[in-house]
């Protein structure tokens, strides 16, 4: 699935299969889709930036649920009840791409926000310059839900993953990962899981896109895998950081040349987080997405206009271009559709 090609004309998802056939075009009113939702024999996806469409195995449109103040940005997901959590900007605010929102997928009611702001309130008021209109001061990209209120996000303007806990109800961080030198002194230091480098020394992610929660069952309550597309790129336009401070990071959009995939395995117990796997990818300065699929992983390099298949050890099985529409592909994930599309066999 080819989920958004940055046109500035009528958008689609592409469907291609594991020859480089195109299977399929879905038009889009706008914007891009983020990723497909499947549950209860229906296929969500957003179809525009205040749009989210719920569609049957024949293409039937059965729901489309409209954001109202709200504008849908980068991700969203389904809670244990069914209801759609949604990356958002208010429109209403000076602020951008910083809420939480859950939507029910029964009477399209937004019933709870989770306001960033209100986690970081301290930050932004020393740290962030806020002498704009649409201040893009954390620009979460990510979100996984772990149940039980539990989210977990992915910052591209801090670099850093955030796991929240009570989201909407009584919500409070459990910890961070980040770099250590762009949070000290600002009084969320003590919020930063410990890097373990006892296996061998890494840097840490700049602009990190697509983090995703993966359980193990031959690991211990406590532990657990993260993996992302680490796009290496550090900026923060908010404020003033030297990204240098991370070895190896690149620091240009048009000249940088390697970004990765990374894979953490966290222990919560031990309150740390190491490296276990990374291999080299095409450099995407922006957004781009990486899956785990079966005994593959998928890579979405956007900006590059590139995406491959590889083996379980990072080995490239195979990579396809696309002519980019105008800056990048957004992500690119791989489904089986075999269930949804049962009834049609």
């Amino acid at each position: 699935m080819i989920l958004g090609n940055d046109s500035d004309d009528t958008d689609y998802m592409y469907y291609y299969d594991n020859a480089g056939i195109l299977r399929g075009e879905v038009p889009l009113i706008g914007y891009r889709s983020h990723r497909l939702l499947f549950r209860d024999g229906l296929m969500y996806y957003s179809i525009s930036e205040s749009k989210i469409a719920a569609v049957d195995s024949l293409g039937m449109v059965e729901k489309v649920y409209d954001l109202g103040d709200y504008e849908l940005h980068h991700d969203y997901g389904f809670d244990a009840e069914g209801s759609l959590l949604v990356l958002a900007t208010d429109t209403r605010s000076n602020t951008v791409e910083d809420r939480v929102i859950r939507v029910d997928t029964q009477s399209g009611e937004i019933t709870g926000v989770l306001d960033l702001r209100e986690m970081f309130p301290d930050y932004m008021e020393e740290y962030v310059d806020a002498d704009s209109e649409e201040l893009d001061w954390i620009h979460i990209n990510t979100l996984q839900y772990l149940g039980e209120e539990t989210l977990l996000l992915s910052s591209r303007e801090t670099s850093a993953i955030i796991k929240i806990s009570g989201a909407f109800s009584d919500p409070e961080i459990e910890y961070m990962i980040g770099e250590s030198g762009f949070w000290e002194g600002t009084g969320y230091e003590e919020l930063l899981l410990k890097k373990n480098e006892e296996g061998g020394t890494f840097a840490d992610t700049g602009g990190q896109h697509s983090v995703t929660y993966a359980e193990d069952d031959s690991l211990p309550d406590g532990q657990y895998y993260l993996y992302m597309f680490n796009n290496n790129f550090g900026t923060s336009e908010s404020r003033t950081y030297d990204w240098t401070a991370i070895d190896g990071i690149e620091t240009s959009v048009k000249d940088g040349e390697t970004s990765y995939y990374y894979k953490y395995l966290v222990d919560e117990n031990a309150g740390d987080y190491r490296l276990v796997q990374s291999f080299e990818v095409p450099f995407s300065a922006y957004v781009s997405s990486a899956q785990e699929y079966g005994e593959t992983i998928i890579v979405d390099s956007g900006m590059a206009g590139a995406f491959g298949e590889y083996s379980s050890d990072g080995s490239l099985i195979r990579e396809y271009r696309m002519e980019l529409a105008k800056n990048y592909i957004y992500r690119v994930y791989k489904y089986d559709f075999s269930e949804f599309w049962k009834i049609l066999s």
